[in-house]
């Protein structure tokens, strides 16, 4: 069933006619390709997903981190519609076994125009087609905007401080971490530094900044590029993402030697972090000299304040997530959907976990520590500010959901006490995983 009904009415600006298909005609083709992008674009999606099915083709855009589908499309349609994204994007239209990629500026009917990357990959009954939307006149945030509470933006405000160092971003796809690193970059003076940043793609423009392209197809990867740029007397840099080992080493060399580095890696928490670049073999030493914090975040869907509704969830529901059960003077609400929202949600927020890398932590750090042993540590001197305590803080204010929460945030382990505080519940969490999972050993250099 279509829920093309939850997504707000798209104003069409200029008006456009209905787009009639039919079979043999290239150019309706066109048009139908471009009435589905702006679409997408109009409703303020980030992908478009084009899916084939022996009766249908699915169509679907992810707005605010959740996929809404909009009215199927005849499945003799799909082949065609398939070839146009390809032609558009320079891809190869007789491969069709084989998953390809490309990328194409698409300048929509409002003005705006927007960087597409086109993806497709064979499925078991046609090529699907993915479509990532990245309008150029985006601008980041400013750090106030990210719903940081102020504990924690102290602390991130302390690191970027620093005159030098490594500030990771840490979280799973989707989960904000290029927006974090961009509105960190609006707090640093970039007219008396030389600020670079190397990014796959470009998402923000920067008015101050030297914004550089990551191309691996001509063998310009982060590694190089970041060996090309500390030839340029940089103060600053943001590196879009730590993959490889190569490009740990010279990021955290960059830091330990007078540079400012931002980066992102894929990890569940900010104690991950720390030995993923263990992992990837960077000396613990070195780690342990050039880190000063890490920001571990998710995305979770705000409230719409118009149509939400009171309402008290069972206790055996937070008990789950290891949060505390409801309390008197909690704003607990729940989505109800209207025609202002996408059903019951307008927008998202973060919630942050951070670390900070103080002295003790970099002794441990240098002795070889179990990152769990890090995260215990961390926890009881207060350099680590958990993601669970933001997350029950954001939803005790009536800003989202428990259900949300649930959907987003990893859940508790069970067997721990209701009573104890959130902090002690995650050490009790992370004893239970450290039985189940031990930690891996560092890598040797």
């Amino acid at each position: 069933m279509s829920d093309s009904r939850l997504l707000p009415p798209v104003p069409a600006s200029p008006p456009r006619t209905p787009v009639v298909v039919t079979a043999g005609e290239p150019a309706a083709m066109i048009s139908l390709q471009e009435h589905l992008l702006e679409r997408a674009i109009e409703a303020g999606a980030s992908d478009l997903h084009i899916e084939p099915f022996p009766d249908r083709v699915r169509l679907r855009i992810r707005i605010d981190g959740w996929l809404y589908e909009l009215d199927p499309l005849p499945s003799w349609m799909h082949a065609a519609l398939v070839s146009r994204f390809k032609v558009m994007a320079a891809m190869d239209v007789t491969e069709r076994r084989r998953p390809q990629d490309g990328r194409h500026l698409f300048h929509s009917a409002t003005g705006v125009d927007v960087d597409l990357r086109v993806a497709t990959t064979a499925t078991q009954h046609g090529e699907k087609v993915t479509v990532r939307l990245l309008p150029r006149s985006r601008h980041p945030p400013d750090l106030n905007d990210l719903g940081l509470d102020s504990e924690r933006l102290a602390r991130i405000e302390d690191f970027i401080a620093q005159p030098c160092g490594l500030i990771l971003a840490a979280g799973p796809t989707g989960a904000g971490k290029t927006t974090t690193l961009h509105a960190l970059l609006r707090r640093i003076d970039a007219v008396g530094r030389s600020v670079v940043t190397l990014e796959d793609p470009i998402e923000y423009t920067l008015p101050n900044a030297a914004q550089i392209p990551v191309r691996p197809s001509i063998g310009v990867d982060f590694a190089a590029a970041l060996r090309a740029v500390l030839r340029h007397d940089p103060d600053v840099i943001l590196l879009g993402e730590i993959r490889d080992e190569e490009t740990a080493r010279v990021a955290v060399r960059s830091a330990a030697t007078g540079h400012l580095v931002l980066s992102s890696v894929h990890t569940n928490n900010a104690a991950e972090s720390v030995f993923r670049l263990l992992e990837l073999g960077v000396p613990g030493y070195l780690v342990a000299t050039a880190l000063t914090g890490v920001i571990s975040q998710r995305l979770v869907r705000r409230l719409c304040r118009r149509c939400r509704r009171r309402r008290t969830p069972a206790a055996e529901q937070a008990t789950r997530m290891g949060l505390a059960p409801p309390a008197a003077g909690d704003q607990l609400f729940e989505n109800v959907g209207c025609n202002s929202c996408r059903g019951g949600f307008d927008g998202r927020l973060g919630i942050f976990e951070t670390l900070t890398v103080e002295p003790r932590l970099r002794r441990l750090l240098g002795t070889g520590h179990d990152c769990l042993g890090l995260e215990r540590e961390a926890l009881e001197s207060g350099a680590l500010l958990p993601l669970l305590a933001s997350a029950d803080a954001v939803w005790r204010r009536g800003d989202t959901t428990i259900e949300e929460l649930a959907r987003v945030v990893p859940s508790a382990s069970p067997g721990f006490s209701t009573g104890d505080t959130v902090s002690e519940r995650r050490v009790s969490r992370t004893r239970t995983r450290a039985a189940r999972d031990p930690a891996p050993e560092p890598r040797p250099r």
